[in-house]
């Protein structure tokens, strides 16, 4: 197994993501006017532990989750055990790989929330991926890319540990703290390079649980490029959940594109 494949399948990694995006909630209505407007089914390509794909569900949405670790399906699994039999039945979590998983069905609109893609290794994987993405999107159905701006990546400070954020875990009641650390940037690879430290307790109690991962970005041009390469039409581009023009200081940067209704 390569290292990026081994970090996928940790279950610390799983428990933690939800840690991460705890609270985490603005770009929830974003996706539910998407899916509301455009209808379902809807597939949503690195669902993780169900954060999104659960309240899309509670809205009356078909999800189909989509995601590389078992064990972030296995707690999203967990977690629609304890919703309503309605809401369990709209949903259908699937394991695979971004570049080249088959469903042999199409949907009204495909989305990759929260910078998902940015864990994949070059411009040809993310080629890969766009091309089946764009396989899975019904003729004339929306695609949606998610992803930090740029800017946010590549002007980061280096070799400073920073804690992120702090808790006292309700089931164990010991506190835990997160720290990053951006390790190394790679502006010709477009790489980012981070460090994250989850310490659980204090003093002689205390336990650390290190990941190490490298988040490729994608520039804008290359993103819309990207789009029109696998097939999508009509891209258009956002700043944030309010759909704001993407200009620099722009927080996140959201790609919609249309597949044609002849283009098969």
């Amino acid at each position: 197994m390569t290292r990026k494949q081994d970090y996928f399948e940790l279950e610390s990694l799983a428990r933690y993501y939800d840690w991460q995006y705890e609270g985490f909630v603005e770009d929830i209505p974003f996706f539910v006017e998407l899916a509301k407007t455009h209808g379902s089914p809807v597939m949503e390509v690195g669902c993780g532990t169900g954060r999104l794909t659960i309240p899309l569900a509670r809205e009356g949405i078909r999800v189909v989750g989509v995601d590389l670790s078992r064990p972030m399906l296995a707690m999203a699994r967990r977690k629609t055990d304890h919703e309503a039999v309605e809401v369990r039945e709209r949903i259908e979590l699937v394991q695979g790989d971004m570049r080249d998983f088959s469903l042999g069905r199409e949907f009204r609109c495909v989305f990759v929330p929260q910078a998902a893609v940015f864990h994949l290794e070059g411009r040809e994987a993310m080629g890969r991926s766009f091309t089946n993405f764009h396989r899975h999107t019904e003729p004339d159905g929306l695609f949606l890319l998610d992803v930090v701006a740029p800017d946010r990546l590549k002007n980061q400070e280096v070799g400073r540990e920073v804690m992120a954020r702090e808790r006292v875990d309700p089931d164990t009641g010991l506190r835990n703290r997160e720290f990053n650390e951006k390790l190394y940037i790679d502006p010709e690879r477009q790489v980012v390079c981070c460090k994250h430290s989850f310490v659980i307790g204090e003093g002689d109690c205390e336990r650390r649980i290190e990941f190490q991962q490298e988040y490729r970005w994608l520039e804008e041009e290359e993103a819309i490029a990207l789009l029109r390469e696998a097939g999508f039409q009509d891209v258009q581009v956002f700043g944030d959940y309010e759909r704001s023009p993407f200009k620099e200081d722009s927080p996140r940067l959201i790609l919609l594109a249309r597949k044609d209704e002849g283009n098969e």
